[in-house]
């Protein structure tokens, strides 16, 4: 608990997860491990990162923070166990989920953010259709074409 608290106070933004389910390639079952991604807010060194933490070794830099997101579950190595993405936790659960979620195109982002429209109990704001639009991985049609969207929120 200790050294938990030191990491997740020394940065900005930081997910992990248990990985109590892996096995090695003969079957067996490896020991309990945590994958943890931790946001220094700013490009740093291994050195400054391991004086921060005081760590020594058990860490690595990352090439892509989407990707390693979507590693934590292992969502692009479906060989591997599939963890749930509620096991995830984080301070900055929005970009998992961003991560999480594959892109739809523009046109399957425009069907479905219409169908969402149609069934709201009541006139959604902005900010409700740009969280709509992430947690579906349309974050950026909606962007791209925000004139567009926002226009058919004020038609509501």
């Amino acid at each position: 608990q200790m050294y938990f608290n030191l990491l997740v106070t020394n940065f900005s933004r930081y997910w992990f997860v248990s990985h109590d389910k892996d096995t090695k390639d003969d079957g067996t079952p490896k020991k309990e491990h945590y994958h943890f991604l931790l946001d220094a807010g700013c490009t740093i060194s291994k050195s400054a990162f391991a004086k921060r933490c005081k760590l020594e070794h058990g860490f690595e830099a990352v090439g892509s923070k989407r990707g390693y997101l979507r590693y934590l579950i292992h969502k692009d190595n479906p060989e591997k166990y599939q963890y749930d993405p509620l096991e995830v936790q984080s301070n900055a659960l929005s970009d998992f989920r961003g991560a999480i979620t594959d892109k739809l195109s523009a046109d399957e982002f425009g069907v479905r953010f219409l169908d969402w429209i149609a069934v709201q109990p009541c006139k959604p704001t902005v900010a409700d259709a740009y969280k709509y639009a992430l947690s579906i991985g349309g974050g950026h049609v909606f962007r791209g074409s925000a004139y567009l969207y926002i226009s058919m929120l004020r038609e509501v």
